[in-house]
């Protein structure tokens, strides 16, 4: 039993260990990246960090939507979907409920009962900028309502109140202070009627700032391209014969000495191989103590 123990627990340590790297992410990468919907995972219960939600105004409630395929959405088989509930009596005043990504935007439709959205879970601390592209199909006879808030559903928490034209804006929230857990809301509400409440729907979120402390300062070291900076290039020392371009020679100020190249890419990727060296052992330290630890605790209990 102690050895198949060990043997698992060595095996948790390798997988540990080689993904310590692999989940490391830099500032650069956060704020290089926009957190939008990807039409090839629509369908997923995440996609990007997005979920998919309804607001119900008969409880104010949140709650989640369900996802049906092609062929199986009693309020549009030619589509799949996220939506709300779809079986009588439980579906009353919740029809035509509506997320859906098959054409080039994705577009929402809400229900008399149910308010048609989304939520962006935030991965780390720092500030981001919302933008959602909202176009209402037709603001006859009513429209439709976009609200955008922060954690809850609640006039304080509400970070954009818009109701929807048919040209299309692109609305932007800037220097939302967030934390690691946060969640971001959209929901879409019908007015007064159903007719004509099909919008293009295409919410981003993007960090302007990174202030987690788990998220490294620096950018990842690359395994597959080494630095090749400081190598001279032979084949233009051997192809020139000697004495010739002295034009293009340097000028050295009377002195033959050469130093090597060196550059602060160079210095960064070193500190950055130093730190994670460190960090996995340390890590597999842990992991060994605890596993003797266990091996002694069990050999006691057999005597």
């Amino acid at each position: 039993m102690t050895k198949k123990l060990l043997a698992a627990v060595l095996g948790l340590l390798m997988v540990a260990s080689l993904s310590l790297g692999a989940s490391a992410i830099s500032k650069s990468e956060v704020l290089d990246t926009i957190y939008q919907f990807d039409q090839i995972l629509f369908g997923e219960d995440n996609v990007n960090g997005f979920t998919f939600h309804y607001f119900d105004k008969a409880d104010n409630t949140i709650k989640d939507c369900v996802y049906l395929p092609i062929g199986e959405s009693p309020w549009n088989s030619s589509l799949d979907m996220y939506t709300g509930p779809t079986e009588a009596p439980d579906s009353e005043g919740y029809e035509y409920m509506i997320m859906n990504y098959t054409f080039g935007c994705p577009t929402v439709h809400p229900s008399l009962m149910g308010q048609t959205g989304c939520a962006f879970h935030i991965p780390y601390d720092g500030t981001v900028k919302i933008t959602t592209y909202f176009r209402n199909g037709s603001v006859q006879p009513d429209g439709c309502e976009l609200f955008v808030y922060l954690n809850e559903v609640s006039e304080e928490s509400m970070l954009l109140d818009y109701v929807g034209t048919e040209e299309g804006q692109e609305l932007e929230v800037e220097n939302v202070e967030v934390k690691a857990g946060d969640t971001i809301y959209w929901f879409v509400d019908c007015m007064e009627t159903l007719s004509n409440d099909s919008c293009d729907f295409n919410p981003r979120v993007q960090y302007t700032a990174v202030t987690d402390e788990n998220v490294s300062d620096e950018d990842p070291v690359p395994i597959d391209e080494p630095d090749t900076s400081a190598e001279p290039d032979d084949s233009e020392t051997e192809q020139k014969p000697a004495g010739s371009d002295t034009e293009n020679t340097p000028a050295t100020d009377g002195k033959n000495e050469t130093k090597p190249a060196t550059t602060d890419k160079a210095k960064t990727d070193e500190k950055s191989s130093n730190t994670g060296l460190i960090i996995g052992i340390v890590a597999a330290a842990v992991v060994v103590a605890a596993v003797v630890a266990i091996i002694i605790a069990k050999a006691k209990k057999k005597k």
